[in-house]
């Protein structure tokens, strides 16, 4: 297997494919980050931490290594010379485990320089050293496992095809699918089930910084698997019966085991202050919920500046957890002033419920404008109603001071 994974090392950096795809990784990543303006820039975002880059990396990594796996066992079938490969002394599970790893490190290699990031941010920080490290070290490793699953699946599509375009363009679909395809086909089917089939989830969960046994087996899994199905794709051009009944067997033994694990997993916070662990006093109340509580959170809009972007994500994230404890907590996010035409009428309406908006400036095309935001969500429960106030206000204190201060004490 090793003599596999130097060779494949090599051909990466024989030829400029290797130094081709860590530039251009490397290129997209500096630009979204520090220089293009919009929701991934760093400067912009104006807090201390490496999120942006995060939500920006798996969509990069979607096409980054498809074009590294696309050549992998296609071009070793174009070129004739996969049953010279399978005639050497090994066997096939290291030979598909020698490209796979060799692929991988690639991957390793072209996420390395990031960690600079990491140092910058840290460094600019105010006050300097303001960065949250374990919530940066799951982010990483939740990016490694999302890595691992697109290298297997990109490993799997070079080994059904001779030519490495099919193979680019397959895996790419595949990871798109697995990413962001089965989030999609869960909202509109409203079925968490099909979301956690997906890979968004588990990979958001894991680079806030915790860590979910149920996330790490997820990601085993579905890596386990495509090289499963790799190996027996070379074994056997056309699958026989058997080799389809011990591919639906492994599926079947992963899906019953992700779903035992539901109820027995452990999960690691490495954030500063865990903060995304619930308190006792929180958890105890929201499991003895019985019937369902709507929470609609007015925080929804694309003009947000960064700091209300920032309340926005954290508390998506704390109600994704009570959703996580309890599925009778629903909760809705949307902007009550997105119809123009009686935008007046409903700040009336909500100003006379006690809901009292804020000021707040945006940045548009280089201009500053005022715009008005309702920082509340409300809780339906039993037929009563109760205004939330996601705001704690304090005298003294700027904008972004006091939204800062708000996500330290959402729950």
């Amino acid at each position: 297997m090793l003599a596999i994974l130097k060779k494949e090392i090599n051909s990466f950096f024989a030829s400029p494919i290797g130094y081709l795809v860590i530039g251009i990784f490397l290129l997209l990543n500096g630009l979204f980050l520090w220089v293009f303006k919009g929701d991934f820039n760093i400067l912009d975002y104006g807090f201390s931490d490496l999120s942006p880059f995060f939500l920006l990396a798996p969509w990069i990594l979607i096409f980054l290594i498809p074009a590294v796996t696309m050549r992998s066992f296609s071009d070793e079938k174009k070129q004739g010379t996969l049953e010279l490969l399978l005639t050497k002394p090994t066997s096939l599970t290291r030979i598909v485990l020698g490209k796979y790893f060799g692929a991988f490190i690639l991957i390793l290699i072209a996420l390395a320089p990031t960690l600079l990031y990491v140092y910058t941010i840290n460094q600019l920080g105010n006050p300097v050293g303001n960065l949250d490290i374990g919530s940066a070290l799951g982010s990483y490793l939740g990016l490694l496992f999302l890595a691992a699953a697109y290298t297997a699946i990109g490993i799997f599509t070079s080994t059904i095809t001779d030519n490495q375009i099919v193979a680019f363009i397959t895996s790419v679909f595949l990871c798109f699918l697995f990413y962001i395809g089965f989030e999609g086909i869960a909202d509109f089917a409203s079925s968490n089930f099909i979301d956690k089939l997906g890979m968004s989830s588990h990979y958001k969960s894991i680079s806030r910084g915790v860590l979910d046994t149920r996330d790490i087996l997820y990601f085993i899994s579905i890596t386990a698997f495509f090289i499963f199905i790799s190996i027996k794709g070379i074994k056997n051009e056309k699958l026989q019966k058997k080799s389809w009944i011990q591919i639906a067997s492994l599926f079947v033994v992963f899906f019953i085991l992700n779903s035992a694990v539901n109820g027995i997993h452990k999960r690691f916070d490495l954030t500063k202050d865990s903060r995304y662990t619930l308190s006792e006093a929180s958890l105890d109340i929201i499991k003895n919920v019985d019937t369902p509580i709507i929470i609609d959170v007015f925080l929804e809009s694309e003009n947000f500046p960064s700091e209300f972007r920032r309340l926005q994500t954290e508390t998506r994230q704390l109600l994704e957890e009570f959703e996580a404890e309890n599925s009778n907590i629903i909760f809705n996010f949307f902007n009550p002033l997105e119809d123009e035409a009686n935008r007046d009428i409903i700040i009336e309406q909500l100003t006379q419920r006690g809901l009292t908006p804020m000021q707040m400036s945006v940045q548009e095309n280089g201009a500053s404008t005022q715009a008005i935001i309702f920082p509340w969500a409300l809780a339906s429960y039993n037929n009563q109603t109760v205004t939330i106030p996601l705001i704690k206000n304090k005298i003294g204190t700027n904008q972004q001071e006091l939204v800062s201060n708000s996500v330290q004490h959402l729950e």
